[in-house]
């Protein structure tokens, strides 16, 4: 007998779609090991950040970034989805994924594209995010990030 889960779907499937979900963090992880440095803060900057300026906006946490780069959220498979990101505090996957998102960031903020901002909150009372400066809003509007990342201006 095929055990169900609690909102009627076999577990055979959930396993599978967990198994699928994991693959595709790992081709992702892959896939971003195999960038430059200068072409992971691009892709980093262009799809974490936007061109916009709100003052009140929060921050962008490294887990936000990391969100962009993960397996897509499907609503047909979000308890293996769920199963995914309740394990990220043990998986080693994802910490990999944000070790080299932090890489990305690292450069991003050498190039003064993005700042450290810390916010409270969180259980430690801080959390640590990041935001676009000036140079890095217009960067974005002009898309010209990979020029200012080589060296060069708007």
């Amino acid at each position: 007998m095929t055990k169900m889960s609690p909102f009627g779907k076999k577990s055979a499937d959930a396993d599978a779609a967990f198994e699928t979900t994991k693959r595709e963090l790992v081709a992702e992880i892959e896939r971003l090991e195999a960038l430059s440095l200068q072409q992971l803060a691009n892709e980093v900057m262009t799809r974490a950040f936007r061109p916009g300026y709100d003052p009140r906006a929060d921050t962008t946490s490294l887990i936000q970034i990391a969100d962009e780069f993960g397996p897509e959220w499907d609503t047909s498979t979000y308890s293996a989805r769920l199963r995914v990101l309740n394990d990220r505090e043990r998986s080693a996957d994802w910490r990999h994924l944000l070790d080299l998102l932090g890489e990305g960031v690292q450069v991003l903020q050498s190039a003064g594209l993005v700042w450290m901002k810390g916010q409270s909150g969180g259980t430690s009372g801080f959390e640590a995010g990041y935001a676009t400066t000036r140079l890095g809003r217009a960067a974005l509007e002009r898309n010209a990030v990979d020029r200012i990342l080589g060296g060069g201006t708007l």
